[in-house]
């Protein structure tokens, strides 16, 4: 009987399993935000914590960001410009709204990755994008991302913080940005790839082929 009582013990498993995707899929095309933190440029809307409402402060950061980049700006001179004014990076400015001690955090400074991921993120024109990571299967609960045409795109679920014109405007500057550095020539894996970090900010550093001519004519790339 043992195999008997495994086997609907399974099939048990698996009927939650399904049902909990069945609602979740269900609350992501009601435009409702099902998982995670709210997302820098909003706050949790408190009368219902499954939308949310602009956060004045980081909504006004992030609009700056998009306004920089439609002008052509590179993300390092954004960097730059975030950092000079001392404007905290999303996880620290986050963990210090809730009261949350931020100690541990080593990326203290904003970087070139969490502006680019800002800057392709649909939700700032509204546009809810979910359900884009899942489970192999209700036994299996390593986290992979689903293909395009299965996560669930809702326009108009959150508060735009940009209009579409500079969302289309910003990118353009990116699609030629990266039509550009595709044409050159791939990057080499340094030695030190991986292990060397920056001792003020704890980031980790990247391996830099740039070519440099010298006053005495030699052409030097380092």
């Amino acid at each position: 009987i043992v195999p008997f009582i495994n086997a609907l013990n399974d099939q048990h498993i698996k009927g939650i399993s399904n049902r909990i995707r069945a609602v979740m899929a269900a609350k992501a095309r009601d435009g409702q935000k099902i998982a995670g933190p709210a997302p820098y440029g909003y706050n949790r809307d408190p009368a219902d914590h499954t939308r949310l409402v602009e956060d004045p402060y980081a909504a006004g950061v992030v609009r700056r960001i998009f306004e920089m980049r439609s002008n052509s700006m590179g993300y390092p001179s954004i960097v730059k410009a975030l950092n000079s004014e001392q404007i905290l990076p999303p996880t620290l400015y986050y963990r210090q709204k809730q009261g949350m001690d931020s100690s541990h955090i080593k990326t203290r400074q904003w970087i070139v990755s969490t502006v680019a991921m800002i800057l392709k993120r649909e939700l700032y024109i509204g546009t809810a994008v979910q359900l884009v990571n899942t489970v192999v299967s209700y036994r299996d609960s390593r986290e992979v991302k689903r293909p395009l045409e299965d996560r669930v795109r809702v326009e108009n679920a959150f508060p735009a913080l940009i209009d579409r014109e500079i969302w289309e405007r910003v990118q353009e500057v990116n699609q030629q940005a990266r039509a550009k550095s595709s044409s050159r020539r791939k990057p080499r894996k340094s030695l030190f790839s991986s292990l060397l970090v920056c001792a003020d900010c704890g980031v980790t550093m990247l391996y830099c082929n740039s070519p440099k001519t010298y006053p005495s004519g030699v052409h030097v790339e380092y």
